[in-house]
């Protein structure tokens, strides 16, 4: 039901209100999960691009798919708890579902984590490689870009660093030369001196903000 949370919810006969926060709620869960996927795709991508022989692509798919299941299933649980508020229901435990939503979050953040931890080690061992060393592409970093321009982050008082990372391009437990580095490659292919996209200002903004704030964690 996941997927159709959005005309589940706009269905519900319950004041406007709480259909905005409910559906602000699941966007937000939604967002966060598809980010997480796809960072964890791209560090996948950049270890098979990047390891001559890599002949491992089993063990990276199990990776991925051991990910997506947690995800999915969490997303049953959130579901379930939608799924019960029937159409006379007129208050709806917001706190409750938010705090859930918060919990799987960061669950899942550890999870992600863990999971990277897996793939250094197994890097480490099969290849004689270290982790760090494997070059980072920026190529695909438009459409990020996109998605976070529209969630008004420059005008937040913000000092989470979960989204700086995603900025940036690079994983949860970078190093302070991976951050450097993938600084350095964005504010050169996006300043404005640089690149003419009519959006490459605010872009460069993004960048600037994320490097400081994960630059005041060194």
């Amino acid at each position: 039901m996941f997927n159709d949370s959005s005309n589940f919810i706009n269905n519900l006969k319950i004041q406007e209100q709480l259909k905005e926060e409910l559906l602000f709620l699941f966007d937000r869960f939604s967002t966060k999960t598809i980010n997480l996927l796809n960072k964890l795709a791209f560090e996948i991508e950049s270890i098979e691009r990047n390891i001559k022989n890599f002949k491992d692509q089993e063990f990276t798919k199990c990776i991925y798919n051991e990910f997506k299941l947690k995800i999915i299933m969490n997303e049953n649980i959130i579901d379930n708890k939608i799924d019960i508020i029937n159409e006379d229901f007129k208050e709806i435990e917001l706190k409750k579902i938010e705090q859930l939503t918060n919990e799987i979050i960061y669950k899942l953040n550890e999870n992600y984590i863990i999971l990277i931890k897996k793939l250094k080690e197994f890097i480490l061992t099969k290849y004689q490689i270290n982790f760090e060393d494997i070059e980072i592409s920026h190529s695909d970093n438009r459409k990020r870009f996109e998605d976070f321009l529209h969630k008004n982050i420059l005008d937040s008082n913000s000092s989470g660093d979960f989204w700086s990372y995603e900025i940036l391009g690079i994983s949860l437990n970078a190093s302070d030369m991976q951050i450097k580095q993938a600084y350095k490659a964005l504010a050169k292919k996006y300043h404005p001196d640089n690149n003419k996209d009519p959006e490459a200002e605010e872009m460069m903004k993004l960048i600037n903000k994320a490097y400081n704030i994960l630059k005041g964690k060194e």
